[in-house]
């Protein structure tokens, strides 16, 4: 496993969010109906950065032409 670009292993909601775009809000939202990947630490919600940058790719879709 890798560390991110601040040292640490996981990423907090608001890190995370701001990785994709979205709010913090949006982010946790995502995390509750498990549609991004996370960890649970106790009752804190982390996420990996390298596993969110894998579920962006995965949900890439092809331009129509």
């Amino acid at each position: 496993m890798h560390e991110n670009g601040n040292g640490r292993l996981l990423l907090d909601a608001d890190e995370a969010a701001s990785l994709l775009g979205v709010t913090r809000r949006q982010i946790l939202a995502l995390a509750r109906d498990r549609s991004v990947p996370f960890v649970k630490v106790g009752r804190y919600v982390k996420f990996r950065a390298e596993s969110l940058e894998a579920w962006v790719r995965d949900q890439e879709t092809g331009a129509r032409r």
